[in-house]
Formats: C-alpha cells, structure tokens, sequence
C-alpha cells in the first residue's frame, strides 16, 4: 500500500529528513539493478593495502575507479552518502545502485556513464557524481541530471508521490570563480522571500580543492577527511585518514583489490588516457586563448598609439592655425 506524506508539524523539513524519517515504499519501482561480476575477498580487519608503500597504481580521482568502488562496497557507499547528505548510519535502512555497470568490460569514452543512480531508503534518488576535468559546463549539465533524475512519477501515479531528486557534484576543480565554499547546496527559491519553492530538488556540490575551506558542521560529517581521501595520492595517506576515519580502511582495501584485477584496472589506465588527452586539448585551447589575447592587446596598444598621434597632429594643427597658418594652404 502507497503511504502519503503527512502535512502534520511532525513532516520532515528538508529533503534529507524525507529520506530518512519514512519507512520504505516497496510500491515504488525503478529499472532493476545489474549484477555485480567482480567478487572483493573479504580480510577481516587484516587490511593488506597497509602493506604497500608508496605512489597509488591508480589515481583516486579516476572515476572509473570511483565508480568500481562505490559498486563493490556498499559500505562505504553508504558512507559516503550517509555524509554528503548528512545521515547517520542507522538512516539508512536500504541503497541500491540503479544504474551500475558490468565492471572490466569495454566502454566507449562517449558512452561511459558517469554519474552514479542511486535509491535511498526507496523515498530519495540520488545522482552522485565525481568529475575531473572541467568541461565548463557543470552547472547545466547537473541541472540536466537532476530533471531527469525528478522525473520518476509514474503513469496514473499522481504529482505528489513524485521522489525528491539530489544532484550531487564531486569536483576537482573550481566550479564558480573566486567560490569560497567548499560544500555548497542549491535549491529553488523565491528570490525576494527565499521561500522554497520545493525541497524535492537540490545540487550539491564538493570541491575537493577547497578542503581546506570546511566548515565546523563539515567537518562533524567528515567531509574534509573524505576530500583528502580523493586527493591522497600515496597508500601512506590513505592510512593516516582511516586513523581519524575508519570506513576509509574498507574503502583503501577494496581499491587495492581494483587495483590487482586486470580488466578493471585496463579500464581505469583507458580512462586516465583519456583525461590526459581532454587535458591536452584543454591546454591547447588555451594557449591559442592566450595568444589571441595578446594578440588583441598588441592591437589594442597599437591603436592607442594611433589615436595618441592623431591626437599630436591635431594639436600641431590647431597651433598653426592660433598663428595664422593654414597647414592645408600655406605649408
């Protein structure tokens, strides 16, 4: 049986709430999720990633791995979620992932699915989503994802059971220029009231670059330790934050593992051989940007020097005329 919301005092005030106050809808249906090929040997608390030295073999911020680990793990799925949107452990009764893949096999750059379709507690949906390069392009796109993702009701279901939408950005790099916010949320508002206009829609987005940046109630939840978890780039690191932030002990074990299966690690190199080229380009891009600025100030100064000759010769010109010397007739 559907269950309605209350209108009540006691209903939840924020989308987060909703996902967490209400008891499953098991009504609610969504396309079922693919089974997961690659198996993690379970090591008890014997972690054996603590037993490497040095660089990682993949970088954390690839999203493939980001993807692999986050299907493999359901805990620190569950972690990770439970912060960014600031659930304890025990909110979260059940979360899927909806639209995994088939982890090792062959994917076409333009085909890969970057965001992660997840249902939370069978009451929220939840895009997350980590991005690297910055195609300039983020905050549309998100908004792209996020209607998508709120437009879940079905036929003959009325507007009302339609679930909250969370669009949630893990950046590395800057989203708005000059941002001094290292977890930002969005949501609609009225503009002069800032009366929501709904908590079923909302962006979030982390910027790893501006860990430094958290505020106190970001670091309750943990999320700097989980920014400098992306950034960590050696194995040294990684255990240090699992010191303050056990989960990550299961998180660093379970990418160790990645790291030791061939096909899932070809696909992680393909996709870092893929960023480094949509660096390239973007460096290109912007060399020709620069030296096309140049260009137009190298123009913009030459013009200025003819305006400031033309401007010399005017004044010659009106002296002479001040001595009764047509420059046109007499010269």
């Amino acid at each position: 049986m559907n269950k309605t919301i209350s209108t009540d005092q006691n209903k939840p005030s924020t989308i987060y709430e909703a996902a967490a106050a209400f008891p499953e809808n098991p009504d609610q249906s969504m396309d079922e999720a693919s089974p997961n090929p690659c198996q993690i040997p379970q090591t008890g608390n014997d972690y054996l990633y603590r037993k490497q030295e040095g660089s990682l073999v993949i970088p954390m911020t690839n999203d493939y791995l980001f993807r692999a680990l986050m299907q493999l793990n359901e805990k620190v799925l569950r972690a990770l979620v439970g912060a960014l949107l600031h659930l304890k452990e025990y909110e979260i009764r059940s979360i899927e992932i909806k639209n995994a893949i088939e982890l090792g096999t062959y994917i076409e750059d333009k085909d890969f699915i970057l965001d992660l379709k997840i249902l939370l507690n069978n009451r929220a949906i939840v895009n997350l989503e980590l991005q690297v390069v910055n195609e300039h392009n983020w905050a549309e796109r998100s908004m792209v994802y996020m209607c998508r993702t709120f437009d879940n009701v079905n036929s003959g279901e009325d507007y009302i059971t339609v679930l909250p939408a969370i669009q949630i950005g893990i950046l590395d790099f800057e989203l708005f220029q000059g941002g001094q916010e290292f977890y930002a949320s969005y949501m609609f508002m009225n503009r002069k009231t800032h009366e929501i206009y709904s908590d079923k829609l909302r962006i979030n987005v982390l910027e790893l670059k501006k860990h430094h940046l958290a505020t106190e109630e970001d670091r309750e939840w943990k999320l700097d330790k989980w920014a400098q978890f992306f950034k960590a780039k050696t194995w040294e690191e990684i255990a240090m934050l699992a010191n303050d932030l056990p989960v990550l002990n299961e998180a660093a074990e379970t990418i160790y593992h990645i790291s030791l299966n061939d096909q899932i690690r070809e696909r992680c190199e393909a996709r870092e051989d893929f960023f480094r080229r949509q660096r390239t380009t973007e460096h290109l891009l912007q060399l020709q940007q620069n030296e096309l600025e140049e260009q137009r100030k190298q123009l913009s100064e030459k013009d200025q020097q003819i305006s400031e000759k033309d401007q010399q010769l005017e004044r010659m010109k009106n002296l002479l005329l001040s001595n009764g010397i047509n420059p046109e007739t007499d010269i």
